[in-house]
C-alpha cells in the first residue's frame, strides 16, 4: 500500500533538494510537503472527506500538490486539463477549479486561482491527516478512449499505487538523469512519473504551458531527454527552432500515443541529433514496448520485462512467433476492468489480460 506520508520523510532527509521544476515554480521537499499539509488543512475545512471523489482542473504544480493533498485526506482523485463534461460512472462529488463546471453544485465547487492558492498557502498545515482506510480504497481514476474512441474510465486503487515505482514505463528503458514531460497532468503518463519521482525523492520536470520558457528549464536543468507524444513534440520542436537555443544536452526523444512521422522524425534528427524512440502501450496498462527509430518507421519493438505479451487469435489461443494476431497484454498493478463499465470491461478485458484492439506478431527481437 502506497504510503503518501513519504513526502514527510523526503522533507526531512533532502529539505531543500527539488521536488517540482516548471517554468513558473521550482518547489523543494520542504516547500512541497508544507504547502501540501496546508491544501489538505484547507481542504478538510471545507468540508472534504475520505472517499469522497474530488475533480482538479488546475495549472500544472496546483494540480500536483492539489492531488497530493487529497491523497493525504484519502480521498479519490481525477483530473481535467480544462472543462469536460463528466459522464454519470464518473461525476465527482467536487471540483477544484477557477470556475464552475456546470454539472456540480456550487456548495461542492472549491474556486482556486493565483491569488486565493497564495493565501492558502499562509494558513497552518494539517495536524493529522486520515489517509486512506485501506489498499480497497479508490486512489485515482484516468479517463481513456481506448482504441475504439468511446471515453471510458479506469480506476487504481491504493494497492495498485505500491507498482507504479516499480513498473517500467518508456523513459526507463533510456539512459538519462533529468527527463521532462510534454504530457498534461491530468494524464496517466504524468501521474504515474510524478508517483516514481515521489516514491524515489527525485524531481519531477514538468510544464505549465507550451511557450519559449520551457526551453529554460532544459537549459538551466540539463534535461537530457523529452517525453511526448508526436503532436507535443512537434509544438516543441517549433517553439525551438523560432527560439533559436540550442539544446546539446538532450539525448533522446521518447514519443507515445501514436507513431511519429517521417516528416517528424527528421525534424528531430536536423534540430537536436539525438536518438528517437516510440513508446507503445496504453492508459490501461502503461508502457508494453519501446523501440529506437534508427532508419525510418520500421522495426520490431524490445517489450518490457514487467509485461506478459501474447499474440493470439479469434479463439484466444496463443500463436507461434511470426504470426499475425490479435494483440493482448497485463502488468502487475494494471487495471483490471473500466469503471462502472461491466459492458466494455467484458469486451475489452478477459483472463486477467487487456485487448487493444490492435494486431502485431511477436519475432526473436520483440513484437
Amino acid at each position: 500500500m502506497f504510503n503518501f506520508k513519504i513526502l514527510s520523510h523526503w522533507a526531512e532527509v533532502r529539505p531543500e533538494e527539488l521536488a517540482y521544476v516548471d517554468e513558473m515554480y521550482s518547489v523543494s521537499f520542504a516547500q512541497l510537503n508544507s504547502d501540501t499539509r496546508k491544501i489538505a488543512n484547507f481542504l478538510a475545512q471545507s468540508g472534504i472527506s475520505r472517499g469522497d471523489l474530488v475533480c482538479t482542473i488546475l495549472p500544472s504544480y496546483m494540480e500536483w500538490v492539489f492531488t497530493l493533498a487529497l491523497h493525504l485526506l484519502g480521498a479519490a482523485t481525477m483530473s481535467r486539463s480544462r472543462v469536460t463534461p463528466f459522464d454519470s460512472a464518473n461525476q465527482p462529488l467536487w471540483v477544484i477549479s477557477p470556475k464552475e463546471h456546470p454539472q456540480i453544485n456550487k456548495d461542492k465547487t472549491l474556486i482556486i486561482n493565483e491569488t486565493i492558492f497564495n493565501r492558502i498557502l499562509i494558513g497552518s498545515e494539517i495536524s493529522l491527516a486520515p489517509g486512506y482506510k485501506n489498499g480497497e480504497a479508490l486512489a485515482r481514476i484516468f479517463s481513456t478512449s481506448g482504441t475504439s474512441g468511446t471515453p471510458k474510465s479506469i480506476a487504481l486503487y491504493v494497492s495498485q499505487l505500491s507498482n507504479l515505482p516499480a513498473n517500467k514505463s518508456g523513459q526507463d528503458f533510456i539512459s538519462a538523469k533529468n527527463v521532462l514531460g510534454l504530457y498534461p497532468f491530468a494524464a496517466f503518463q504524468s501521474y504515474t512519473r510524478a508517483i516514481k519521482a515521489l516514491a524515489k525523492g527525485e524531481t519531477f520536470f514538468g510544464y505549465a504551458k507550451f511557450g519559449p520558457k520551457i526551453l529554460e528549464i532544459l537549459v538551466e536543468h540539463q534535461i537530457s531527454a523529452i517525453l511526448g507524444s508526436p503532436a507535443q513534440v512537434s509544438s516543441f520542436l517549433t517553439i525551438q527552432k523560432e527560439a533559436g537555443i540550442e539544446l546539446p544536452n538532450i539525448s533522446a526523444i521518447v514519443m507515445g500515443g501514436s507513431a511519429p512521422s517521417i516528416q517528424l522524425i527528421s525534424r528531430i534528427r536536423e534540430q537536436l541529433n539525438c536518438s528517437v524512440f516510440n513508446a507503445y502501450g496504453s492508459t490501461e496498462a502503461g508502457n508494453v514496448t519501446i523501440r529506437e527509430i534508427t532508419d525510418g518507421i520500421s522495426g520490431g519493438a524490445l517489450i518490457n520485462s514487467s509485461a506478459d505479451v501474447q499474440i493470439v487469435d479469434e479463439n484466444d489461443l496463443v500463436l507461434p512467433l511470426m504470426q499475425t494476431g490479435r494483440i493482448r497484454y497485463k502488468k502487475p498493478g494494471m487495471a483490471t476492468s473500466y469503471y462502472k463499465n461491466p459492458v466494455a470491461s467484458a469486451e475489452f478485458f478477459k483472463d486477467g489480460y487487456f485487448y487493444p484492439g490492435d494486431l502485431g506478431y511477436i519475432d526473436e527481437a520483440g513484437l
